[in-house]
């Protein structure tokens, strides 16, 4: 499952989107346009969030500048 952020609706800057995967599947978290990364580790590009795994998304600049964090991402 891929799930695609900043698409046909372009979000505010503040805007949080939480994940939860109910699955033992894996999921694709990913943007159409801007960059996201991963706090701490400053990875960026699509994220993938574990079977039973939980992630907020932040957007942070208007210039479509996003970071993620939570548990069972990689």
């Amino acid at each position: 499952t891929t799930v695609t952020i900043n698409g046909s609706l372009a979000y505010p800057v503040g805007t949080t989107i939480s994940f939860w995967n109910n699955s033992v599947d894996t999921m694709n978290i990913a943007l159409s346009t801007g960059t996201m990364i991963q706090v701490q580790s400053g990875l960026t590009g699509t994220r993938t969030l574990t079977g039973y795994g939980m992630a907020t998304a932040v957007k942070i600049k208007s210039a479509g500048l996003w970071t993620i964090n939570g548990a069972g991402l990689l």
